[in-house]
This record gives structure tokens, sequence and C-alpha cells, in this order.
């Protein structure tokens, strides 16, 4: 892990938004990863929106998120994409033949 100068503060940040500030939009969702882990802020106001309603969408978009986790981590979700590569910059096309080029070497070593 890369050293670096700044950290989080232990101290609370106090809210994001000004209560008086006009929204932009009726919901927002916010996400980081911070100490490795995925941490969604939900902002809506409760003059337009219950909280049960909002912990529900949550609760559901959680769901979603470990289903696609899932998904992707099974060994039939398909092939890399050049976004699994963002260092390598490569294109689909270029990705697909060193695949093919990495399957050919592994089946050499095999027979």
């Amino acid at each position: 892990e890369p050293l670096s100068s700044f950290a989080l503060a232990p101290e609370p940040t106090g809210p994001e938004h000004s209560p008086l500030g006009e929204r932009v939009h009726l919901l927002d969702v916010n996400g980081a990863v911070l100490d490795g882990r995925l941490q969604i802020t939900w902002v809506y106001s409760r003059n337009l929106h219950r909280q049960e309603t909002i912990d529900r969408l949550a609760d559901d978009f959680a769901v979603c998120l470990e289903a696609l986790i899932d998904h992707c981590l099974s060994p039939d979700a398909g092939a890399d994409t050049p976004a699994d590569f963002p260092l390598a910059e490569l294109d689909a096309e270029e990705l697909g033949n060193l695949s093919q080029l990495i399957e050919a070497i592994d089946e050499e070593e095999d027979d």
C-alpha cells in the first residue's frame, strides 16, 4: 500500500449538505471505498420520502449489488473486459488476442 501523508480524520464530518440548501435531485446516492469497504450514503428530503421507503430501497440495492458480485465471481460469468485491466490500456480486440495467446501457451504446457 502506498505511503501517504493524508488520512481521514477520526472526528465526525457532520452533514454533507446544508439543510437550507436546495436539492438538485430528489435522491442522491453517493458511494466511496474507505478502508477497503464500499460505503453508500443516501441523501433525501424527509419532506418528500419516508425513511422506511429509503431503507427498503437501500436494502434492495444491497441485495442487487450482492447478486451482481456473486455473478461476477462465478466461473461462468464470462470473459475479462478491458475495464478489468485499466492500466494495460487494451481495447476489446487486443484483450481477446492476448487471452487466446495465453490459452495457447497453457495448452502447450499441459501437453
